[in-house]
């Protein structure tokens, strides 16, 4: 839960039992958000089942159609499990200019992405701005100056890849920018020098 100025977000996960205390085999996940100035919504209810950058960026997005990553292209899996708001891996470390992959496979029971941003600063503004962006698969164009690469959605099941160049020594933020997810879904890409 985050209590910050952009306002309120919470994820909360339900599991549930029959009268007799007998478990059920569903779980129940809302996240719910309150935008400074807006009344509280329920943007996100599912029910699950238990079984170097540029001067002027463009953002860099992976395609519906896989693709095969570039052969000299390191991969690395991300994963996310269950109902959990996480990557399975936190941090990367890589050198400026390395060709990357991040094959990111969904195991969850919900819809998430991989969106890399230039700094910790920011990871809130995108990510609010995200909110109001699930026409664009929740990666907000207004933002894009503050974006480096973005997945397409990967929906529960499915293996996208994000393949990008390592940007210029640094610590680069990568997020999920689906539905107010960003407030707990992140890593960290750090890039450091050769030798």
């Amino acid at each position: 839960m985050i209590d910050a100025s952009l306002g309120f977000v919470m994820a909360i996960d339900y599991r549930l039992q029959s009268a007799d205390g007998t478990p059920m085999d569903h779980t129940l996940h809302k996240t719910i958000h309150r935008v400074a100035g807006d009344e509280a919504t329920v943007s996100s209810v599912s029910t699950h089942s238990a079984h170097p950058s540029p001067p002027t960026p463009t953002i860099h997005r992976s395609s519906t159609q896989a693709a095969p990553p570039d052969p000299d292209s390191r991969i690395i899996k991300l994963r996310a499990k269950g109902i959990a708001l996480s990557y399975d891996v936190t941090e990367i470390h890589t050198q400026p200019g390395e060709k990357i992959t991040l094959r990111f496979i969904n195991a969850s029971d919900m819809v998430h992405n991989v969106v890399l941003v230039k700094s910790a600063g920011d990871i809130t503004p995108v990510g609010v701005a995200a909110i109001s962006a699930p026409a664009d698969e929740f990666v907000p164009k207004p933002e894009q100056g503050r974006i480096l690469a973005a997945s397409r959605l990967a929906y529960p099941g499915e293996t996208v890849d994000l393949s990008f160049t390592a940007p210029n020594v640094g610590t680069y933020p990568y997020i999920c920018t689906f539905s107010g997810h960003f407030t707990m879904m992140q890593g960290r890409l750090i890039v450091a020098p050769t030798g």
